[in-house]
């Protein structure tokens, strides 16, 4: 045996240990979470699910992780171990309306949760109203879950047929603005007598929100969500702004009314006193739930291309030391104060050059928001990772809208077709 056969052999006796030590640790923390259940069986009132625990919990082993385990590694690693222990206590049921939707529940509450498909993002939300199944829909529960390619890629959800006991849900997870505007579902979370209690961004900056029967405590860095009739959500940016307070406002599909998210709980004294102010009659609450951006700049993200950031805080003090080199334009902006020459920034060509031009935009701080746009949706998912770019989209009509600046780092040959597309939308 060479030395580095027995080097090897050495070092693999320590990972057998290592596992066998985890696994015995693993199963002392599943025996204490089922005294939780045992203790929380006695009382007249109980949670299993506790977002803002869990939140709290994630936030802090990241923050105390010393590597080599990327944070959000360890934050994933940690989430499946809570989802798994909380499943011992109750397994949360979740609808969902697409293959989409599933994947974003799996990343939100993790693996351990039964899923309940529903027609749309309607019919998902029903199911967590209704006590029992729901009439007149062909809404079915997911026993298989997600089925998964070679490279985990989701793919398919397998459907089996619900009775009326499956079809009762305790959570739905709707994409927040699947066609650029805000869903109406969304909207209609309070009406139904639900609230907003998390929310989610998937790998391309899609951005899903979840609902549910019970409000949620902050966390130290929260939003709330608020319905606001269109023509006033210019005040309620200008109140939030005289507050320090970080709003990014939505349209509403097919609605004169706007989603406001302020970045503060809804018990925090200056929103309270902000909507007081502000007329309680001409806003509807939909519910306060931890920032799932926290220690980042919280860009809108992906095809949510409808909503505008506005507000002097942009994440201030969110960042934790460690992050301060990924931190982008919306946070270093925060820390150096002042207003940003350019609002908002769209470049087409998110590669070498116009990555580079966006990074060192935003290092300087003189841009509020950056939007990319490219053909390769590779690119800007990979840059929107890295804090380069706040959102993006393939359209580069629908990303120059609303842009104070457009930089074009594309090929010449490519500029003719790019500046047609754009010219209506940049007028």
């Amino acid at each position: 045996m060479t030395d580095c056969d027995a080097r090897l052999e050495a070092v693999r006796r320590e990972i057998d240990a290592i596992d066998a030590g985890l696994l015995d640790l693993l199963n002392r923390r599943a025996a204490a979470a089922l005294e939780v259940a045992a203790v929380k069986s006695r009382q007249a009132e109980h949670r299993y699910y506790r977002p803002e625990r869990e939140t709290t919990l994630l936030r802090r082993l990241a923050a105390g992780n010393a590597g080599p385990l990327p944070d959000a590694e360890v934050s994933r690693l940690f989430r499946e171990v809570v989802s798994t222990c909380r499943a011992l206590e109750q397994r949360p049921v979740v609808a969902c309306a697409t293959v989409a939707g599933a994947r974003a529940a799996f990343g939100h509450f993790g693996g351990a949760v039964d899923l309940y498909v529903a027609p749309d993002a309607a019919g998902a939300l029903a199911t967590v109203v209704a006590t029992d199944a729901v009439a007149g829909t062909d809404a079915v529960a997911a026993t298989a879950a997600v089925v998964t390619t070679g490279a985990g890629e989701a793919t398919a959800v397998a459907r089996t047929p619900a009775t009326a006991a499956e079809a009762r849900c305790d959570f739905a997870v709707i994409e927040f603005s699947p066609g650029g505007e805000a869903a109406p579902a969304v909207a209609d979370v309070a009406a139904a007598g639900l609230a907003l209690c998390g929310e989610w961004y998937a790998a391309g900056g899609e951005r899903y929100v979840v609902a549910g029967r019970e409000p949620v405590p902050p966390t130290g860095d929260d939003w709330t969500s608020l319905v606001v009739a269109a023509d006033r959500v210019a005040e309620l940016e200008s109140r939030c702004a005289a507050q320090d307070l970080v709003v990014r406002s939505t349209p509403i599909a097919g609605r004169a009314s706007s989603i406001a998210d302020v970045a503060a709980h809804k018990d925090d004294p200056r929103l309270a006193g902000l909507l007081a102010g502000y007329g309680g009659g001409e806003s509807t609450m939909l519910g306060a739930y931890p920032n799932a951006r926290s220690g980042r700049r919280a860009p809108v993200g992906g095809r949510n291309g409808g909503s505008r950031l506005h507000g002097a805080g942009m994440d201030s003090g969110r960042a934790s030391a460690r992050d301060g080199a990924r931190r982008g334009a919306s946070a270093i902006r925060a820390a150096v104060g002042g207003n940003p020459m350019i609002r908002r920034l769209c470049i087409i060509g998110a590669g070498l050059i116009g990555g580079s031009l966006a990074r060192d935009l935003g290092r300087l701080g003189q841009v509020g928001e950056i939007v990319g746009s490219s053909r390769h949706a590779s690119n800007l998912e990979r840059a929107a990772a890295l804090g380069v770019i706040d959102r993006f989209d393939t359209d580069a009509a629908r990303a120059v809208a609303g842009a104070d600046m457009v930089v074009v780092a594309a090929p010449l040959g490519a500029m003719t077709g790019i500046f047609e597309r754009i010219r209506e939308a940049a007028a």
